[in-house]
């Protein structure tokens, strides 16, 4: 092969480096505005426009610091999205947020959150006037990070949700005889008993903030 030859191999290997850098910038540069829209938007709780922002983001495949935030940031979307189908009653739909936010993040609060939602949404299709379920019933949610009281307690909250006063009395006790030091369930207990009509319990649901992203750019 000539010298001329090769010369021109090396300046077009040269160029498509250079094109691939200047593509990456572009694209690192373009994603950085989206994420810190999707924040804002999540702070607005226009949560659906910031994970539709998130998920362009994505697209631009910008760096792997952002990548990484970007998804912490779905994860926050999704719980909170999860938080608030929980709080109007919608437990299915809300279950479906919370595992979308698992599926990207499988760490033990997702997990948790997740494990609650099956708790509730299993509540919520229970007869009126139904026993208490047996203790195993609530110790399938042990291995996904729930204690028996949480179980419990999560189950009496969302009876008492649905307006079910004397069956969520019963299983609020049971969570607080089960551990004496869950303060939620000993709350929520106080609360029904004082109550006729209580304000929503706590469930025991953990929601996520946005993270703001900072941008770096390999020069």
């Amino acid at each position: 092969m000539s010298l001329g030859r090769l010369r021109q191999r090396r300046a077009l290997r040269d160029s498509c480096r250079l094109h691939r850098r200047v593509f990456g910038l572009v694209n690192q540069l373009a994603a950085h505005p989206l994420v810190q829209r999707g924040i804002r938007f999540g702070r607005s709780s226009l949560l659906h426009e910031a994970i539709e922002d998130f998920n362009y983001a994505l697209m631009l495949r910008p760096t792997d610091d952002a990548v990484y935030l970007v998804r912490k940031n779905l994860v926050a979307a999704y719980t909170q999205l999860g938080v608030w189908h929980s709080d109007i009653k919608q437990y299915s739909e809300a279950l479906n947020y919370f595992i979308f936010a698992f599926d990207l993040d499988p760490s033990d609060l997702t997990q948790r959150n997740v494990a609650i939602a099956l708790v509730a949404s299993s509540t919520a299709k229970t007869e009126l006037d139904s026993p208490l379920p047996p203790a195993d019933f609530f110790r399938q949610a042990t291995p996904m990070g729930l204690s028996l009281s949480e179980s419990l307690n999560c189950y009496g909250a969302t009876l008492a949700r649905h307006g079910r006063i004397p069956e969520a009395r019963r299983a609020l006790r049971a969570a607080v005889e089960a551990d004496p030091r869950n303060d939620m369930a000993r709350s929520n207990f106080e609360t029904i008993s004082t109550q006729d009509i209580p304000s929503n319990l706590t469930l025991g649901l953990i929601p996520l903030e946005p993270q703001e992203l900072h941008i770096h750019v390999d020069t």
